[in-house]
């Protein structure tokens, strides 16, 4: 067994090594112990501490030593915490395993809710038909509905499945619900319940939805905190085996129809399946799936295929996602041409402008620190790590012909006690600034092979950042007119007019720096850059240049670079404008 080592932090100029080394590098003056509350305040924050905002959490995590939660950012896949070290942390899953807010954990087992089939507990739930006729087939929360053009029985349930016997002559419907998305499949007994099938399903509000295929979208949207609902491709599987994806056409009306390729149907051998997904992008909800090689145009989101267990388990193989090569058994029997697999996990980055900040009074920048990822190995094999690399988006609609290519360089991982371990600091964006309008509002991380076989749960999947909190106020006391400009004659070329303040100095020390940096105003071309100096928080730092680096006449833009001696903090300020007269 191979032991791993923490993931590596990002480079630092520390001017303070011994004492940063000892706090890390959000480096702390005070040390996280319950003595800002008192105890009874600390024991109040109960098992699981979650406070309001960041600020709060904050507060509390330093004071009382413990990791807290912020409330309006803790989903059951996405949840942000502040340490005692006083650094913001993302705990990202493949799975809805995280509490959301203080409701707890969801839990997707069928209830009846007034006449409708829902789930216990869910941020996003999905209605079914039960007893109540008045409501549609399928309605999302968003307010997306699938709708069946008969009569629709009223459907047994245990635990997350709803089954709907007769649901047409000869057709069948079982829904399996999650927290997230469901899993639909229609059984098909013969040509004419295809036929009645295939034209008897009804999108509501079909002037909001797009049919772009063999998928439907509904209510899309490029906004990261908007939902976009969708399905997978509708895939037809027959008794015999063969595969083919069903091409839709939505009326005006909101008649779903479904067509299959000329001669698919006079050699297909029934019963046959149709399953697609009813799948939620939406902020907060972690993604992932597989794809193979075996069946290159179906898509396995979560690991699924309209199977009653994951893709790979019907194919004979362990766990929900495979990575390289392994037998199919899908293919028949003797596995005369070996397959492929790859996975991938979408992750939520951090997005732009939308998190409850501390205080109003500062711009905030987070550097990320340290970042990992972990997935588990499949129950009964052995643990391999191969290659995790940055890669395009994932979709729910991706299949092994339109897989997310790989983006640079990748990551090797370790295995630690059945549980593929990878160090992604390097994976990742230097920092995340808030309010970054070209900041990505997702992170893919990929498996696109492996020279060894690698079988994972993939719903196991945690991927961690820790951030440090950088606070900062920048005023310049400086002409920012270039037609206005501050003049300076041969004796007093003063530099750093600049006066700053940063959020909790008492907590955080970010060892803050300056750097002047001159441009002719002309040419733009720098003419001397200045050696760091100590930023005097709360005061106007001023310098004169050194008589060796006085400037010669002319028009000057001077820019400053704030920078962190204990974390990765930088930040540019813009031009001020001066004009240099040595005949003064």
């Amino acid at each position: 067994m191979n032991e791993t080592s923490p993931p590596r932090r990002r480079a630092r100029n520390r001017i303070a090594a011994a004492t940063a080394a000892a706090f890390g590098a959000a480096l702390l003056v005070s040390p996280g112990a319950a003595g800002a509350q008192d105890e009874a305040e600390c024991a109040a924050l109960g098992d699981n501490p979650m406070k309001s905002d960041i600020g709060a959490a904050f507060e509390a995590a330093v004071a009382c030593g413990v990791e807290v939660r912020i409330k309006n950012r803790s989903y059951p896949y996405s949840t942000y915490r502040v340490t005692p070290e006083g650094q913001l942390k993302l705990t990202a899953t493949g799975s809805p395993s995280q509490a959301f807010r203080d409701e707890g954990v969801p839990d997707p087992t069928l209830v009846d809710y007034y006449g409708s089939l829902v789930q216990d507990r869910s941020p996003w739930y999905l209605f079914l038909r039960y007893t109540d006729d008045y409501y549609p087939l399928i309605e999302s929360h968003g307010g997306s509905t699938l709708d069946w053009k008969g009569e629709i029985p009223v459907p047994t349930y245990s635990g997350t499945e709803a089954v709907y016997d007769g649901l047409g002559d000869g057709v069948d419907l079982s829904v399996d619900v999650g927290v997230s998305s469901s899993e639909v499949r229609f059984d098909v007994a013969n040509p004419s319940a295809w036929s009645e099938l295939s034209n008897g399903l009804v999108v509501g509000y079909p002037e909001t939805a797009n049919v772009d295929g063999d998928i439907i979208e509904f209510h899309g949207s490029d906004d990261p905190f908007l939902s976009t609902e969708r399905t997978t491709p509708f895939t037809v599987r027959t008794a015999g085996g063969n595969v083919e994806r069903a091409t839709l056409d939505l009326a005006a009306d909101g008649t779903l129809t479904m067509s299959l390729p000329d001669g698919f149907l006079e050699d297909a051998s029934f019963p046959m399946t149709v399953s697609t997904q009813l799948t939620l992008t939406d902020y907060g909800v972690g993604e992932w799936g597989a794809v193979t090689s075996a069946s290159p145009d179906e898509a396995l989101y979560r690991g699924g295929a309209g199977f009653d267990a994951p893709y790979f388990q019907a194919a004979g193989e362990s766990g929900s996602a495979v990575v390289g090569e392994y037998c199919d058994a899908l293919l028949g029997a003797g596995c005369t041409t070996s397959s492929d697999g790859a996975a991938y996990w979408n992750f939520q980055w951090p997005v732009s402008g939308r998190d409850r900040l501390p205080d109003y009074s500062f711009d905030y920048t987070f550097p990320v620190d340290s970042a990992s990822f972990r997935v588990d190995a499949a129950a009964g094999t052995t643990c391999v790590a191969p290659p995790l690399h940055r890669t395009a988006e994932y979709t729910p609609a991706a299949t092994w012909n339109t897989r997310p290519g790989p983006t640079g360089v990748p990551e090797n991982g370790t295995c630690s006690e059945g549980t593929a371990v990878y160090d992604v600091t390097d994976l990742l964006p230097e920092r995340w600034v808030d309010e970054d309008e070209d900041a990505a509002d997702r992170i893919t991380l990929g498996m696109p092979g492996s020279a060894e076989t690698a079988r994972f749960e993939g719903d196991t999947a945690r991927f961690e950042i820790v951030f440090d909190i950088a606070g900062v106020y920048a005023y310049r006391h400086c002409s920012t007119d270039p037609d206005s400009p501050n003049t300076y004659g041969a004796s007093d070329q003063e530099y750093g007019q600049i006066y700053v303040n940063a959020w909790k100095p008492d907590e955080i020390d970010l060892g803050l720096t300056f750097t002047a940096t001159f441009r002719d105003a002309a040419t733009g071309a720098a003419v001397l850059t200045t050696e760091p100096h100590d930023v005097v928080l709360e005061n106007t730092s001023t310098r004169a240049l050194d008589p060796a680096d006085a400037l010669e006449s002319g028009s000057y833009e001077v820019t400053y670079e704030l920078s962190s001696t204990t974390t990765g903090f930088n930040r540019t300020t813009g031009p001020c404008h001066m004009t240099v007269d040595t005949s003064e």
